[in-house]
């Protein structure tokens, strides 16, 4: 009987082992699966990282073609920006030197009609500029210098 039991513990033993056994490897397959699997899983973010960059490499041609091409238009609004700015700043010159000059008695320089109108007491100069007019009145009733814009009209005009 004694042998009995030593081959059923022998067997019992062996049985334990073998469950051991069966589990160690049970786990060792779930280990090598999930490293399989993180495995994967860091391919595919590296592929997607390559694509994602190759994505941004291409966009970033992209990006200097239309930054060229923005540029391009850019020289061409830079230029005719400065150029409005240049016309701009001469009318300004320019009325403001025809307003120096009409206030220190002088003749204004840059008229492109003259008129003059004359009254029973006297006359009215009238010099039209660039978006301006100036009237030298000389009259009895008015005298002095106007300087206004292009639409004013002769004071005393009405009361000819």
């Amino acid at each position: 009987m004694e042998v009995v039991k030593k081959m059923a513990v022998k067997e019992e033993k062996k049985e334990k082992e073998e469950k051991t056994e069966k589990e160690e490897k049970v786990k060792e397959e779930k280990t090598e699966k999930k490293e399989k699997t993180e495995k994967e899983e860091k391919k595919e973010k590296e592929n997607e990282t390559k694509e994602s960059v190759k994505e941004i490499y291409e966009g970033k041609d992209n990006k200097k073609e239309e930054f060229f091409e923005e540029e391009k238009r850019s020289v061409v609004g830079r230029i005719i920006n400065i150029f409005v700015w240049i016309i701009l700043l001469a009318w300004v010159g320019i009325c403001l030197f025809d307003f120096y000059n009409t206030k220190t008695g002088k003749k204004p320089v840059f008229c492109l009609k003259k008129e003059t109108t004359t009254y029973n007491d006297g006359y009215v100069n009238t010099c039209t500029g660039l978006g301006y007019k100036i009237f030298n009145y000389r009259r009895t009733s008015f005298n002095g210098d106007e300087y206004g814009p292009f639409w004013s009209k002769d004071r005393t005009a009405d009361k000819k």
